[in-house]
């Protein structure tokens, strides 16, 4: 069996979050419209919980997949170097005269 690669793996993670959001939703809208009978609130309730809850999984196999592509898609020369921050300083710290950045 042919597993997907990681574009596919974000893209699935993200249809099953809207999938399982989409379940979550439908039961509260009609609800909330008044088609459904008063008794059935506490069941649309715990759908919209449990759709929720599960919405949690596609967002995270969509977090899983792109950071495994970050991970491998770093180039070489960029591998050890801090992130963020300490790169956003230095021109900064450049403009005010401090040689010693």
């Amino acid at each position: 069996m042919r597993r997907p690669g990681l574009e596919a793996t974000g893209v699935i993670g993200v249809w099953l979050q809207l999938a399982c959001l989409l379940v979550a939703i439908i039961p509260a809208a009609v609800a909330r419209a008044g088609a459904a009978r008063p008794a059935a609130a506490p069941l649309g309730a715990r759908v919209l919980a449990a759709g929720l809850a599960a919405s949690r999984a596609g967002l995270w196999l969509f977090d899983l997949a792109v950071g495994q592509m970050l991970q491998e898609r770093v180039p070489p020369q960029e591998l050890g170097a801090p992130p963020g921050r300490p790169d956003e300083q230095t021109p900064m710290s450049a403009c005010m005269g401090n040689d010693n950045a």
